[in-house]
């Protein structure tokens, strides 16, 4: 199923692409980064995040194929498209 990658506000939301269905992240977006190496070369997103709770570890939130991803109003996203969005709205 695909999945939907947004933001509202200052949180990364990631939920099924589905009517109704419930949200499965939704985390400060200044805290996710991705796995650049990942996408590059697998065209998998894989989200990473620093978790201030524990020392500023790096921990994994989700993994997406490229070709499962869709923005808010179902569009698929491609290399280009996403990387517009993370360089937009990801990070500090």
């Amino acid at each position: 199923m695909a999945k939907r990658i947004y933001v509202v506000g200052n949180a990364l939301v990631i939920q099924d692409n589905g009517a109704g269905t419930p949200v499965e992240v939704e985390i400060p977006k200044r805290l996710v980064y991705i796995d650049r190496v990942e996408l590059d070369d697998n065209a998998n997103i894989r989200f990473r995040y620093i978790d201030n709770t524990k020392d500023g570890v790096h921990r994994n939130i989700a993994d997406i194929l490229l070709s499962n991803a869709v923005t808010l109003a179902d569009a698929t996203y491609n290399a280009t498209t996403f990387e517009t969005f993370f360089r937009a709205n990801l990070g500090a």
